[in-house]
């Protein structure tokens, strides 16, 4: 490590703090005009008129200011700064006056191609010269019609299309990246421009649209008037780039923070080195702290700038206590020098050899599965006491809620359903594992009538205090996999150590295999009554986990759902064909295999799936394929954006993608209207049989849960193991399936038998 880079590290501790400490500024906002070529929905800037504005020998003369000596970063944008002619004198100005900057950082709207792109030729030339960072952002805030609607400007998209392939060959252009600004124009476009970046090896940075003062946007209403679902709908795609994009530290705080105030209504914890260590130059002239928020508090023309500066610390203190803590806008840094100190040490060790990272993440691995084991062993602890009369009538289901796919969504509706036939006034509360995400299902699901939608710490804390009579794990699979099978253990536990009964209702068993086999096994242990969901998963249990309590078997509660939404409404099938697949990870589902192997497997299946889909035309004539999301979350494996990697190059394929998160009504529609489903996911496979229509089955699980279910409904032959699929052969059996056998003697029982288990522990 250089002394440069030590130095660097140490400015960032300094500003790292979690309340504003005045110093110089390092990092300058510049908006060099204060008008704009395009017609933006989030912004009035446009409607300006041309004002006075700095010029460079002024910025030689006010910048040369002590206050400024620090400075290593100025960000160049406006209004729209290429239309300054000037554009290149004032970096030059900027460099010649700066003795520490090393970084300009320019935003442009893209619209005037031939302009922008001359304005970057000399931007690169006067940075190069002085050896500065030219870092170059294009604002993208939608394809195509989207992006053009947004910024109202048609052809604005193509326009920034050319400057992209300009910069992105642009020797003088150090980096480059995309802003896209988020408001309700384009909410659910979102992925698609993600998608659009990452093919094109494109880094994007995505904002939602706010009121903003600088921008004349404060009284700008409809924008940014997002409703629930829209509000939902971004949250959840800001979990994935936290998740599974996004790698800057700072960036990936950020878009946390970001995803609980706009979903929660949280305070912000992501920190703003504006508050810190910045300063806004306007264009002309004005001193401001915030761009957001800060009055002008003088003009470095006319004014010392060091002396405003400092002299108005109170006001910069008021926006600190009376904005910050709600500001939705984009600056980032870290909220306090413990997050810097953790992001600095986990560059740190990215940067060693490949052995030393995996060796900590496998010493993590450990150090979890320790704390798991004494976890259980608490559980284990815990006094069970007799049998009592439930207390309260109230019932809480925990499982894989909060990341719920349309399955998870339907196993809630067959227990619930199913609990009303026995307890109509029954109090309902679920257990969520991220709680924003089971309140849509919710709104999705009225008719559910759940009271409340807890976290997982909620949860324990009401199962402790003896709230209800019945806590239910409520279908899914119990595999060792999934680190949050100790969590509903603990809830069932602790459910009867309050003298709640237990169930567990339509589980199903494995994958297993590793340390957490006991947690499984402990969870059935726990449980007044076991309903698993075929007759494999009970077989697992004895076999695999040596657990020998009674246990009765139902169809998955998804079932129960599918039949009575689709009772007595018989629904005309249309040429639609509903490709329902999924990625596969090879890392959990080819244990089998070896790497290579699985790879090729993957690959082989992706490309049959593919001719599949290129066949239909000619094998089913007037077949419309679509491909049908059963999972929209971050957490699980989102299909949407597998999707759009397996169709990158079948765009009209790809244009009958729907990103939004629909209610399940509407996806069981889908359903039930098809000709023909291909079935990848397990529930894909249930909403085909429940809704009668003619599927086959991808058996992903190579043995596991699908092929269980179909064994206990004598529809084996519909199976088609992934590692063996082929187009012709899926053809030929597509074309020769006709709807399942009814399953009505199967919905009867297993309703009968979940709805004894409610009379049973409710009473």
């Amino acid at each position: 490590m250089n002394l440069k880079t030590l130095s660097k590290i140490v400015q960032g501790y300094q500003a790292a703090v979690p309340h504003p400490r005045q110093r110089l500024p390092r990092v300058i906002q510049f908006p060099v005009n204060d008008i704009c070529n395009s017609q933006c929905q989030m912004c009035h800037i446009w409607k300006q008129k041309l004002g006075r504005q700095i010029t460079p020998d002024e910025i030689r003369v006010a910048l040369a200011n002590p206050l400024y000596r620090e400075v290593t970063s100025v960000g160049i944008n406006g209004g729209e700064p290429t239309l300054r002619k000037d554009l290149a004198e004032l970096v030059q100005a900027l460099i010649d006056v700066l003795p520490k900057l090393e970084r300009i950082n320019l935003i442009t709207n893209a619209i005037v191609q031939k302009r922008v792109k001359k304005a970057v030729d000399e931007l690169a030339d006067t940075c190069g010269a002085a050896g500065v960072h030219l870092d170059v952002m294009v604002s993208l805030d939608g394809i195509g019609d989207v992006h053009d609607r947004v910024r109202g400007i048609k052809g604005n998209f193509a326009s920034a299309l050319g400057v992209l392939d300009h910069i992105q060959t642009h020797a003088g252009v150090q980096s480059y990246r995309i802003g896209c600004t988020v408001i309700r124009e384009n909410v659910y476009h979102v992925e698609e421009v993600l998608d659009w970046c990452q093919r094109r090896d494109l880094y994007a940075r995505f904002r939602i649209g706010i009121p903003h003062q600088r921008l004349y946007g404060k009284d700008i209403v409809d924008p940014f008037a997002f409703t629930w679902e829209e509000r939902f709908h971004f949250a959840n795609f800001i979990d994935h780039l936290h998740l599974h994009y996004e790698r800057q530290e700072g960036r990936r705080a950020f878009y946390r923070s970001l995803r609980d105030q706009v979903i929660y209504g949280k305070e912000r914890k992501a920190g703003c080195s504006w508050k810190n260590e910045g300063v806004t130059l306007l264009s002309d002239g004005g001193l401001a702290y915030c761009a957001v928020e800060s009055k002008t508090i003088g003009n470095v023309i006319d004014d010392d700038s060091e002396a405003v500066f400092w002299a108005n610390a109170d006001h910069l203190s008021e926006i600190v206590e009376d904005k910050c803590k709600f500001c939705l806008h984009d600056y980032e840094g870290f909220s306090d020098r413990s997050t810097y100190v953790q992001s600095i040490g986990r560059a740190a060790i990215k940067s060693l050899p490949q052995v030393v990272p995996g060796a900590i993440r496998l010493a993590a691995g450990t150090l979890r599965v320790q704390e798991e084991k004494r976890r259980l062993r608490d559980v284990r602890a815990l006094a069970a006491p007799a049998r009592r009369s439930p207390a309260s009538g109230r019932v809480l289901i925990c499982g894989w809620y909060g990341t719920e796919t349309l399955g998870d969504k339907a196993i809630l509706g067959g227990i619930v359903d199913t609990l009303r036939l026995t307890h109509p006034d029954a109090e309902v509360d679920v257990a969520a594992i991220e709680p924003y995400i089971t309140e849509n299902t919710r709104r999705q699901m009225p008719e559910l009538r759940l009271a409340r939608i807890l976290s997982l710490a909620e949860a324990r804390t009401q199962v402790k205090a003896g709230a209800y009579g019945l806590v239910v794990m409520g279908g899914g699979p119990l595999m060792t996999g999934v680190s949050q099978c100790i969590d509903m253990l603990e809830l069932l536990a602790l459910g009867r150590a309050a003298g709640a009964a237990t169930l567990v209702a339509g589980c199903g068993i494995g994958p297993l295999g590793g340390p957490r086999d006991a947690i499984v096994r402990e969870l059935l242990e726990t449980a007044d009554r076991v309903l698993l969901r075929d007759r494999r998963s009970i077989a697992t249990a004895r076999n695999v986990l040596g657990w020998d309590g009674e246990a009765g078997v139902m169809l998955d509660p998804a079932f129960l759902w599918i039949a009575r939404q689709a009772a007595g409404t018989p629904v005309e099938p249309t040429d639609r064909v509903l490709l329902a697949l999924r990625d596969w990870p090879v890392n959990e589902y080819a244990a089998g295999l070896s790497p290579d192997d699985a790879i090729r497997a993957r690959t082989h299946f992706e490309e049959e799936v593919l001719g599949f889909a290129d066949g239909a035309a000619d094998r089913m004539p007037g077949a419309v394929v679509i491909p049908f999301c059963m999972h929209k979350q971050a957490v699980g494996g989102d299909d949407r954006m597998f999707y759009r990697r397996l169709l990158a190059d079948r765009p009209a394929l790809l244009a009958r993608l729907d990103d939004r998160h629909r209610p399940p009504a509407e996806d069981l529609a889908a359903f039930r209207s098809s000709r023909l489903v291909v079935a990848m996911r397990f529930h894909s496979v249930v909403f085909a049989i429940a809704a009668g229509r003619p599927f086959l089955a991808i058996d992903y699980t190579l043995g596991g849960k699908i092929a269980g279910l179909l064994d206990d409904l004598g529809l084996a032959d519909r199976l088609i193991a992934l590692t063996s699929f082929n187009a012709d052969d899926a053809w030929r059996m597509a074309l020769a399936a006709q709807a399942p056998p009814s399953i009505q003697s199967h919905l009867d029982a297993s309703r009968q038998v979940l709805s004894e288990a409610f009379i049973r522990l409710l009473s």
